[in-house]
């Protein structure tokens, strides 16, 4: 643990005193779709083709839908996977602060944050999916004109845990499936209450391009998760012919 002891700050922006965190991992060896109705996958109509005759999918990854250059602000998110808590405290004469030792530390910023934690979950396999039949979410994602059906999740994500487990070294040949959850990023905390980051994988911020969508994500955690991100140039797409017969192509 780090030890800060006897320092005065005062003024200026920023986060006074930053904690970082990486969150465990919480995959269970064993599957879990927290959603048992039809999925909805909006993509290129090219792709939604490919997915119907060869099974073909892409899988991203948490960390690399932080890449808003890469993904466009539709998609991409730069706190994907974080989660910030912060105090207005000035002064902490001895206390444990999410992992640093604050003696006798005072801290003035005006008002603002003066100590943070920043939580990051661990990096993910992730295929994303919306509960959503909508041409609202077409007209708005201005680069995908085609929506397909997944009709049976749960056989679905079966069939490419199977497949993702040949093509990537697992921590478990299981997938975990969620509504995302739509909050604010940042909040005010209790310094002495614990802290939940099970749900980070599946939180983004509350605004309405995100929130539109009705997200739903599946998550496969890879065994090296808390060293390396996952490499954004492993995710290729790749074929699953059994996938196929989960899916149709719908108007919406």
């Amino acid at each position: 643990m780090a030890l800060i002891k006897n320092i005065r700050m005062e003024g200026g922006a920023g986060y006074g005193i930053l904690v970082q965190v990486l969150a465990k991992c919480t995959q269970s060896p064993y599957s879990h779709c927290h959603w048992k109705r039809s999925l909805y996958k909006y993509m290129k109509a090219d792709h939604a083709k490919s997915l119907m005759v060869n099974g073909t999918v892409k899988v991203g990854s948490l960390y690399d839908f932080r890449n808003i250059d890469e993904h466009d602000e539709w998609i991409g998110d730069r706190l994907e996977g974080f989660q910030s808590r912060y105090t207005t405290n000035t002064y902490f004469e001895k206390e444990n602060f999410h992992g640093a030792n604050l003696e006798n530390v005072r801290i003035d910023m005006g008002g603002r944050a003066t100590a943070t934690v920043l939580y990051s979950s661990p990096d993910y396999y992730l295929y994303c999916t919306s509960i959503r039949k909508d041409k609202k979410i077409l007209l708005e994602s201005e680069k995908y004109d085609t929506c397909v059906e997944i009709t049976n999740p749960n056989l679905f994500f079966d069939e490419l845990t199977k497949a993702i487990s040949k093509r990537f070294n697992l921590l478990y040949q299981s997938y975990e499936c969620r509504p995302v959850i739509y909050k604010k990023k940042s909040l005010l905390i209790d310094t002495k209450k614990k802290i939940i980051t099970n749900d980070l994988w599946y939180t983004k911020c509350d605004i309405a391009r995100y929130r539109n969508q009705r997200e739903v994500r599946t998550r496969w955690a890879p065994i090296n998760r808390t060293k390396n991100p996952i490499d954004p140039n492993s995710l290729s797409p790749f074929d699953v012919p059994s996938l196929s017969q989960y899916c149709r192509i719908i108007e919406v």
